[in-house]
């Protein structure tokens, strides 16, 4: 009788959970906490970059979450690439891949993944609408201007750079667009730091600077999952300009 019941049991187990936790992945407390799986495939770490070159960009994310970047699950204006040039490489300027150094993400750069900021506005390339750059040059960076600015993103506004009107954002509090306002300022105002959104692209090195016989592009990729306590995944490389 306990032979029978201990047979019962296993295959109670082989049949029933343990297919159900490998069919939802979301119902396994680890798989929710977990950290999505960000890779930076290109560009090539081997080649050689010059002043002034095109670099092609290619960004894979895996997530238990949220599903796979190689089968269209995950969305593509949530996943960005943050470069950043330097003359000389520094501690502070590597990032650990392996997660040892957390990193908290901007909640203005949070909201914005989840927004349509990016589908009008690029870091330092007017679109539809000015460049972080063009609205950081125009305002100071002080709370006067993050309210102003965070009323227009809410109620939305006409006439300030063109005809075009900028729709409400009616989905967002005045706090949230506060924090939308402070990342605009303090992002467009970083003259060798670049965002740019989305899994694939390219990017333009710049031209050497006077006084500059090299220098380094640190290439951040990194996506926030949707999980019910959300995580960051990110990868690092390195560049050098020659």
């Amino acid at each position: 009788m306990k032979s029978e019941l201990h047979v019962n049991y296993f295959l109670f187990l082989s049949c029933i959970i343990l297919p159900y936790f490998f069919l939802h992945p979301g119902s396994n407390q680890n798989s929710v906490s977990a950290k999505p799986e960000v890779s930076i495939v290109q560009p090539d770490l081997n080649s050689v970059y010059h002043w002034g070159d095109q670099v092609r960009y290619r960004i894979t994310v895996s997530d238990m979450n949220d599903g796979d970047s190689r089968f269209g699950e995950i969305i593509p204006l949530e996943v960005f690439l943050e470069t950043k040039f330097v003359a000389e490489l520094g501690y502070t300027d590597m990032p650990l891949n392996s997660g040892l150094q957390e990193i908290k993400e901007n909640e203005g750069l949070y909201l914005m993944r989840k927004s349509t900021c990016f589908g009008c506005h690029a870091d330092k390339t007017m679109l539809v609408g000015p460049s972080f750059s063009d609205i950081s040059d125009r305002y100071p960076n002080n709370p006067e201007t993050m309210s102003t600015l965070a009323n227009r993103i809410v109620n939305g506004s006409s006439g300030k750079w063109s005809d075009i009107d900028m729709p409400p954002h009616n989905d967002l509090s005045i706090e949230e667009a506060k924090k939308i306002s402070a990342y605009i300022l303090q992002q467009g105002s970083r003259k060798n730091s670049w965002v740019y959104p989305g899994l694939e692209g390219v990017f333009r090195i710049i031209d050497k600077p006077a006084g500059t016989s090299g220098g380094y592009y640190l290439l951040t990729a990194s996506y926030k999952n949707n999980a019910p306590e959300p995580a960051i995944g990110r990868h690092t490389i390195v560049l050098e300009i020659r």
